[in-house]
């Protein structure tokens, strides 16, 4: 037989497509590979003492591994993944060193959501009800680089040898974290990290090793932070029930080569106890952290360590922020190589050697709060330090150097000449 036939009309020869040969032999969708349809809901319970489970209420899987074995690799519609409480000590079904979970589906227009539950699936887990606790072996837990994710009510790692560093996005993926618990450390590992263009989503209340704010007995590999690189994306996006907090103990916020941390929470506790040069909030190579009307308290006790640090060409926007610097090292503020400061509302609690410390082309633009003097300005190399306004007399020491300039709300202008 051909595809083609012929056929002959009013005295016209016909060529039309023998459409019932082509219908015959191509197989059935199942014949080629067609994604299965996903189910809009699945269960897990690490603890269930049933194997064969299908991922119902009545009969849950006991690993995420067999939760992505069963989600297309495209999806259309958005998938709800009900996690029971209990430790889940691996993804998989035995291996407990399981690596990270690797994330990658591509989701149309759907999301794949992670949700920690009560025993009896029907209200949102307690904080810590269910803990994902397998180690990195060297990586991150959870390493997304594709699609949309969703983990909530969620508490990953315990600080065990081998959970580094916790959320990993890269690549066109968005992850979103609404009311999630993180509890890794390292020397210099970031609990939320977004790098290489990924997006992550903050919601609710957000903690980092909220238990190590008093800075007692941790360990010096304890460090957990919020990290943006390589134009990766932090940002807040909204409310919870539990509330608008973030919460972060021996850690900060990291943003670097074009990275950018964007809060908007109610308040942010960020504390560091560590080794020198753990800061509250680092920036360098033109990352960007904006506070977003956020009240932030920064903690700093070891004497080399600063609340908030700048170099090479980094900006930090606090607009409508609060900034409470608790600081009894050698600065409260360090800007260096052409770095930018703005923000109206600076409350110092401590007080260090240098308030605020401007260097290499760096710009300072602020106002002081609070019944403390901050203490000495100190601008130099062609930077500027502009104070709009003060809630207390300012009486310095004021230094300007090496074409340095400060600017006093009464009007007094400090400048070096040469």
């Amino acid at each position: 037989m051909t595809a083609l036939a012929m056929r002959r009309r009013g005295g016209r020869t016909m060529w039309v497509t023998a459409t019932w040969f082509l219908l015959w032999c191509t197989p059935p969708p199942s014949a080629v590979g067609e994604n299965p349809v996903a189910p809009p809901a699945l269960f897990v319970d690490t603890e269930s003492t049933e194997p064969g489970g299908d991922g119902t209420r009545e009969a849950p899987l006991q690993n995420l591994n067999q939760v992505l074995a069963r989600i297309p690799d495209s999806l259309s519609s958005t998938i709800t993944v009900y996690l029971a409480p209990g430790r889940y000590g691996a993804h998989g079904a035995r291996d407990e060193r399981s690596g990270p979970l690797r994330l990658h589906k591509a989701t149309h227009g759907a999301e794949i959501r992670l949700v920690g539950m009560n025993e009896s699936f029907s209200k949102p887990a307690a904080p810590g009800q269910v803990c994902l606790d397998w180690v990195g072996g060297g990586g991150p837990l959870v390493h997304v680089t594709e699609g949309a994710w969703s983990f909530e009510n969620i508490q990953l790692g315990t600080r065990r040898p081998g959970q580094a560093s916790g959320f990993l996005v890269e690549g066109m993926a968005v992850l979103k974290l609404k009311d999630i618990r993180i509890h890794t450390g390292s020397v210099d590992g970031a609990g939320i990290h977004a790098h290489h263009m990924g997006r992550i989503h903050l919601h609710g209340h957000i903690e980092l090793n909220e238990d190590l704010h008093d800075g007692l007995g941790h360990e010096p590999d304890s460090w957990c932070s919020i990290r943006a690189s390589d134009h990766g994306t932090v940002r807040y996006m909204g409310g919870s029930s539990r509330g608008s907090m973030l919460s972060i103990g021996n850690g900060g916020l990291r943003a670097n080569y074009y990275g950018v941390i964007r809060l908007g929470f109610r308040r942010a506790k960020i504390t560091s106890w560590g080794s020198p040069q753990q800061h509250n909030i680092a920036i360098a190579n033109s990352g960007r952290v904006d506070l977003h009307g956020t009240t932030t308290m920064l903690y700093t006790k070891n004497p080399g360590n600063t609340p908030i640090g700048f170099e090479d060409d980094g900006h930090l926007l606090g607009e409508g922020a609060h900034i409470i610097i608790h600081a009894e090292g050698a600065h409260g503020i360090l800007l260096m190589k052409a770095s930018r400061f703005f923000c109206y509302d600076i409350e110092f609690a401590g007080k260090p050697k240098y308030a605020v410390h401007a260097s290499s082309g760096s710009t300072f633009n602020g106002s002081f709060v609070g019944k403390t003097d901050p203490g000495l300005l100190y601008a130099e190399k062609g930077s500027d330090i502009i104070v709009r306004r003060s809630a207390v007399k300012l009486k310095g020491p004021f230094t300007a150097k090496t074409l340095g300039r400060i600017c006093l709300p009464d009007g007094r202008e400090i400048r070096s000449a040469r």
